[in-house]
């Protein structure tokens, strides 16, 4: 007999027989881990007391299985993300565990309900253990009536509203059908347990549901049909549907309640329903993406491979479009129901809006129709596999949702895979996946829960900043709500349907932002962000609304206020720009009073963390706008006069109030504190931090030869096709390699090559005037050039700071600095070339000599225009830069479409202008998205001759290679994030709390730092005055700065900020030198150090003197403020240790330049790895060796010498009277 004969198997147990025995050992093990527990208390020979500890056992017994029921209810009805099948199963299996443990703990007496609960208890189980209840069917019930059975089943009387128990029961029964008519059975079967008035049929019509008492299907589809009705119609009257969705939107939502209308309505997509020239258009549009396919194809001479044909390109590209453009519908539909979030003016915050109606609000109706969605999910799983029409017709869907690529392992480095080292990496682009309907609803509901978790965040966002900084401080409560938004959000937001509309709306915002503080003079103004009477918005946020709605006429102003809302949400709460902008900006006015007045969002309550000068300047006065702020953060050159120290300060306020220059030439004006104010702890968004978030961010762009290092050029194209931040990391994370940088014709030719690639590339596309006549000799001219300021810089360097690199000839030492040069030139010219009105925008009147800054000088060319007619012109210029971007984007991503092996070193072959002309503003403005009339003829000539005057200011004086680029590197904050596609930025490579990182960050030194540097002054007094000689309180002070900046940065980015306000302190402190010799005999009565005119007295009051700063230095040196040499003990390299390590020492003076042009080799010196260290701070400030003894000799010296005249003179004197008596 064959061996696998079914003779000579063991009988096969039906499913039916599986699930009872499945069912009647679990209720065995639940009867035995009770009757344990009993049997010890059986023992108990009083009765009494075996009687209490038996109830006992029951009530502890009740309240474990109530306490584990509401448990999993909580996660069987967490709506937060869809389930994974895995996690699904999980919840069904114990779902259908907590009611045979119910059935078993009622078997043996212990109740868990009442009457009704524990007959619906046990009729679950029968149909459980008979198989006619799934476990999919249990995880239903629990979650929609499991409440209602610990808490007691409830009918509602003739002509009540639906009691909870039969809501949740329709609610169930539009879930699982199969699930809930067992129950009705028993429903219809037990009035007299049940206790309901009316007939039993009278209670199911009531709750609208029927009990099928037949099994053929036809009927049952029916059935089910009318059903489906109902429950649709049911939701839309209780929770108010028709008040608040457009009709379009209703249509929509009641195909969540039908798997047949569901397919329908994508069919009717595929159709070309959405379109407003129906099939027609949708196969006119088709035929567009054939032409624009064959056209790539034909342009880059590539071929149709058999399993990519045309046909199947075209078929993937109208299957992404059709489901995005359900993802936009469905978008609309949460944004319609959140609608509330843009029409009230942010005051309070997600979650108080949402609890002022939690039944019928929007996050009821939230849970309602995401219940209708997991309903459908459940429905579809089960018929997209089988057979039959409405299956057949969904396995026809041509759906699609965007997906990343797993990361991935890459080695690099090495020959001949030897020695190589790996490196993770993440695939930059999200690709087109067909997936089927089941898991398009799972997608649907992931987009509904980004949308919403968008949403909350940035209503959140924006109304934060209306409320006053609490007791933590105001980023620690921003950070608090960061919490939600993990690195990945950033991407997952922009992969939203209107996710490229709402970084468009960021960067416009960004841009009009900035210059309505520059037509102002970088001040603020009362009544700039508070919203404008009757609207919920103030006038800049408009002004960004109307730009976008004349340009997108077909968005809905509902649709396009959340757009907005939006990009000023990504603003506030992520990269944190608006802040950054208001605190770069003077809280005064133009006569350099202080700004009384209300001001920015909620005073200087998020300001004072990037700038604590608002407080300082706002109040001013003697208690805020202490001199103290106008120490010099270095030791002066010449004997210490504190008067002269004074003088300075006098014409900084006179510069910062009044708005002049700081002076040039021996009367420049020194380093102050106060110019560490401005971004004094480096803290901010993600955009300002770079660093490490930038280059993780930018990694999966990175072009690599070989060899495993960087592929210059290529990587270079990559970073220009995502803008400007880009490229800023890939200069200032000296991307290209130290190779190619120092890389000379006679050191490495190879690498020189590719430099002179990179340049000609570069120099092409930005410098050259007309990139199309382009000739190499332009290029070897400008090098030429560049190279002498390349070997003044490189001899600066030698001289002031040791070489820039480990080793290297003279020639590699320019050639490192001339790279430098041209990179720093390349974001000057990029910058012009792209958004060249930023130079105007970041200026300010008190940054020029002549107190006129750039943007005034231009607009004073313009003598018939009023004020507001140049801040037009120059917003309708940003609108345009703002369209160039988008412009350059969308090719971009039809690159990507079109072909998935293309890659952004390839940006410069897309046909695209890339860089702002007055033919390409004309472009801009003259049509809108509907290819209608945008801008009128007179507005587009205005911006088109503000742009001439701005280009024709660039030529003046090299402004791009000298002023534009220094401008660009003083600008601390974040720059060019408004150029910048940070779609093509993969943030889920940061990690996943990025934006909560940064932020938080921001809350720490807002707590530790800017309170200290306020009260300063105050402190520094009381120091002085106290008489007891005792710094300590600066000293903790530091250390608790230090430990913050720490965890922001490292240690070794302490020492700068540790250096200054110790430069700062010395300074307060420092005794004149005038004061010192003979005990301070030449400064008696007067007031001989800041601290003595703070004081307002000559007396008792502590003044240092050399001694005193060394004490002060060796503190710092104890605790580790500063280190007490240069050089870095923990660094190590290849298990040597290479802290100060020893370096070529390079001579050039006028002996040497008789021999020869160029610096010499002479010996070894060691290299310095901390700039600020307490050497530096002794020798600046007068605390050396030669600075104690010049003091000890000042003090006694003169006194000896006086002694010693005295002592001759008297000797002389004796002897002139000796002799006379003689």
């Amino acid at each position: 007999m064959n061996p696998n004969s079914s003779a000579e198997q063991p009988p096969q147990k039906s499913m039916q027989e599986q699930a009872r025995q499945a069912a009647e050992q679990a209720m065995a093990d639940a009867r035995e881990n009770y009757q344990n527990k009993l049997s010890e208390i059986l023992k108990i020979e009083d009765t009494n007391e075996r009687t209490q500890r038996i109830a006992l056992l029951n009530k502890q017994s009740v309240e474990e299985f109530q306490s584990k029921l509401r448990e999993q209810i909580r996660e069987a009805t967490d709506t937060g993300q869809t389930d994974s099948p895995e996690n699904k199963k999980i919840k069904a299996e114990k779902a259908k565990h907590i009611f045979l443990e119910a059935k078993a703990l009622g078997d043996e007496g212990v109740k868990i309900g009442d009457a009704k609960s524990q007959q619906v208890f046990n009729k679950i189980v029968e149909y459980i253990k008979n198989g006619q209840i799934s476990d999919e069917g249990a995880l239903v019930l629990e979650r929609n009536i499991g409440n209602d059975l610990i808490n007691g089943i409830v009918f509602s009387k003739h002509g009540d509203p639906l009691s909870t128990f039969e809501k949740n029961l329709s609610i169930a029964y539009g879930a699982n059908q199969n699930a809930v008519e067992p129950l009705l059975r028993d429903l219809k079967e037990n009035q007299d347990i049940y206790g309901y008035e009316g007939t039993p049929q009278d209670l199911l019509n009531k709750i609208g549901m029927s009990v099928q008492e037949n099994n053929q299907q036809e009927e049952g589809q029916q059935n089910m049909g009318n059903h489906e009705e109902i429950a649709y119609g049911r939701d839309r009257d209780q929770y108010g549907y028709q008040s608040r969705f457009t009709d379009e939107q209703l249509n929509l939502i009641k195909t969540f309640y039908s798997p047949d209308k569901f397919v329908d309505y994508l069919e009717a997509l595929n159709e070309g329903a959405f379109l407003k020239g129906g099939k027609e258009e949708a196969t006119k549009v088709k035929e567009k993406m054939a032409e624009d396919i064959k056209e790539y194809y034909k342009k880059n001479n590539k071929n149709f491979e058999p399993n990519n044909s045309l046909e199947k390109q075209v078929e993937k590209l109208w299957g992404e479009e059709i489901s995005k453009e359900f993802d936009w519908k469905i978008s609309d539909v949460v944004n319609q129901l959140f609608l509330e979030l843009q029409q009230k003016s942010p005051s309070k915050f997600y979650e108080q809006i949402m609890q002022e109606d939690m039944f019928y609000g929007p996050a009821a109706i939230q849970k309602r129709i995401q219940a209708a969605i997991n309903s459908l999910m459940t429905k579809i799983e089960q018929i997209e596999g089988g057979e039959g029409e409405l299956s057949e017709r969904m396995r026809k869907l041509n759906l699609y949702e965007q997906e990343s690529e797993d990361s991935y392992i890459a080695e690099r480095g090495g020959k001949d895979d030897v020695n190589k080292k790996i490196y993770p990496r993440i695939h930059p682009f999200t690709r087109g996946k067909k997936i089927g309907v089941t898991n398009f609803i799972r997608h649907v509901y992931v987009t509904i829960d980004h949308t919403i978790e968008k949403a909350e965040y940035f209503h959140n966002a924006r109304a934060i900043y209306t409320h006053p900084p609490g007791e933590k401080g105001f980023y620690q409560q921003l950070g608090d709500f960061a919490e939600h938004m993990k690195g990945g959000g950033i991407d997952e937001i922009l992969m939203l349907p209107d996710g490229q509309h709402m970084m468009e709306a960021y960067q416009l915002y960004e841009k009009m932002l900035q210059e309505d503080f520059a037509q102002m003079d970088q001040r603020h103004r009362p009544d700039q962000l508070s919203n404008k009477l009757e609207r919920v918005n103030p006038q800049i946020v408009i002004q960004v609304f109307e730009q976008l709605r004349k340009f997108y006429p077909d968005l809905s102003e509902e649709r396009l206020w959340n757009i907005v809302n939006s990009g000023v949400g990504i603003s506030r709460g992520i990269f944190l720009t608006e802040s950054e902008k208001s605190a770069y900006a003077d809280p005064i006015d133009s006569e350099g009073k202080g700004m009384i007045a209300s001001y920015s969002t909620n005073d200087a309550g998020s300001l004072n963390v990037f700038n604590p000068m608002h407080t300082i300047l706002r109040w001013q006065g003697e208690h805020f706008m202490n001199s103290m702020y106008f120490m010099p953060v270095n030791g002066q050159p010449g004997p210490w006069d504190h008067r002269k120290a004074q003088g300075n300060a006098a014409k900084y306020m006179d510069s910062l109030l009044v708005g002049k220059g700081r002076g040039t030439g021996k009367d420049a004006l020194p380093e102050m504190f106060i110019d560490s104010m401005m971004d004094l702890t480096n803290v901010g968004g993600p955009g300002k931090r770079k660093g490490w978030r930038t280059k993780y961010s930018l990694e999966g762009h990175f072009a690599y030869d070989p060899d495993g290092t960087i592929n210059a050029p290529k990587t270079f194209k990559a970073m220009e096709a995502i803008g400007y931040e880009a490229i800023f990391n890939f200069y200032t994370t000296e991307q290209a390699g130290e190779k190619l940088m120092k890389a000379t014709e006679n050191s490495d030719l190879d690498q020189a090559k590719e430099k002179k690639d990179l340049f000609r590339y570069i120099f092409k596309r930005y410098f050259s005037e007309n990139p199309e006549s382009f000739q190499e000799a332009e290029l070897d001219n400008y090098l030429s050039k560049l190279q002498i300021k390349g070997k003044e810089k490189a001899l600066d360097q030698l001289k002031t700071k040791g070489q820039p690199l480990k080793s290297g000839s003279w020639e590699e030492q320019v050639a490192y600095e001339t790279y430098q040069l041209f990179m720093e030139n390349t974001l000057a010219r990029y910058t012009a070339a792209r958004f060249p009105t930023i130079f105007l925008r970041m200026d300010k009147n008190r940054l020029h000599d002549d107190g006129i800054s750039h943007w005034e000088k231009i607009r004073r060319e313009f003598k018939d225009w009023k004020r507001e007619d140049f801040d037009k012109s120059m917003k309708n210029l940003t609108m345009a830069e703002m369209l160039l971007r988008r412009q350059i984007s969308g090719k971009i991503r039809e690159n990507i479409k079109l072909d998935e092996k293309w890659s952004l070193a390839e940006f410069d072959d897309i046909d695209v202008g890339y860089r702002l002309n007055e033919e390409k503003i004309r472009e801009l403005l003259s049509k809108n998205k509907e290819d209608k009339t945008f801008k009128s003829e007179k507005e587009i000539n205005d911006a088109i001759e503000v742009f001439r005057h701005i280009k024709d200011s660039f030529k003046k004086g090299e402004f791009l290679d000298n002023e534009g680029a220094k401008r660009i590197q003083d600008y601390t904050f974040t720059f060019g994030l408004e150029d910048t596609d940070i779609s093509l930025m993969n943030f889920r490579g940061t990690g996943p709390r990025m934006v909560a990182r940064a932020v938080k960050d921001v809350a720490s030194a807002e707590q530790v730092i800017t309170p200290w540097i306020i009260e300063m002054p105050r402190i520094m007094n009381e120091i002085a005055i106290n008489g007891k000689h005792d710094f300590s309180p600066l000293i903790e002070y530091m250390r608790k700065a230090q430990k913050a900046i720490t965890e922001i940065h490292d240690v070794p980015s302490t020492y700068k900020h540790m250096y200054k306000i110790a430069g700062t302190v010395i300074n307060y402190f420092k005794k004149d030198a005038v004061a010192k010799p003979l005990f301070g005999l030449f400064g008696l009565g007067k007031k001989n150090s800041w601290a003595a005119e703070y004081a307002g007295r000559s007396t008792a009051v502590w003044e240092w003197d050399s001694r005193d700063i060394d004490r002060f230095a060796v503190a710092m040196e104890s605790y580790g403020l500063l280190k007490n040499s240069p050089y870095d003990l923990h660094k190590f390299d290849k298990g040597e240790f290479t802290g100060g390590q020893l370096e070529d020492r390079w001579v050039s003076n006028r002996f040497t330049r008789l021999f020869t042009k160029k610096p010499i080799k002479f010996g070894k010196k060691r290299r310095v790895d901390y700039e600020f260290n307490s050497w530096k701070l002794r020798k600046e400030h007068g605390a050396d060796w030669k600075a104690i003894s010049w003091d000890f000799i000042n003090k006694f010296l003169p006194l000896a010498i006086a002694f010693l005249l005295w002592k001759y003179m008297k000797d002389a004197m004796d002897e002139v009277s000796g002799k006379k008596k003689q």
